[in-house]
């Protein structure tokens, strides 16, 4: 089977590091991006399948790196990839309902 590559941008290391090693322990190619123009960037350059963006973050907002990528003709060939909006931080509950919704939007 194919490994899904997940694009997490957040502003917060530590944050990171925490959805990194989740998504890396169900064996996920997970690639970080600090900032929404680091994380458009990344877009392009990784082509993931999967983008988890944390709610803001300090360079572009995340909602607007959002909707760039979501109508913004230079990301058309991206639009498609689903976006995963993040409002709380790790804990066990978290990690589970990642997990999962990370599965039901990869099936889709």
């Amino acid at each position: 089977m194919e490994q899904k590559k997940i694009l997490v941008i957040d502003e917060d290391p530590e944050l990171v590091a925490s959805v990194v090693a989740v998504l890396r322990s169900k064996s996920y190619h997970v690639v970080a991006a600090f900032d929404g123009d680091e994380g458009l960037r990344k877009v392009v350059e990784e082509r993931p399948d999967l983008i988890i963006l944390d709610v803001i973050t300090p360079v572009k907002h995340a909602l607007k790196a959002c909707r760039e990528l979501k109508t913004d003709d230079r990301y058309r060939p991206f639009s498609h990839i689903p976006v995963l909006l993040l409002t709380c931080r790790p804990q066990r509950l978290f990690c589970l309902e990642l997990l999962s919704r990370v599965e039901e939007l990869l099936k889709k």
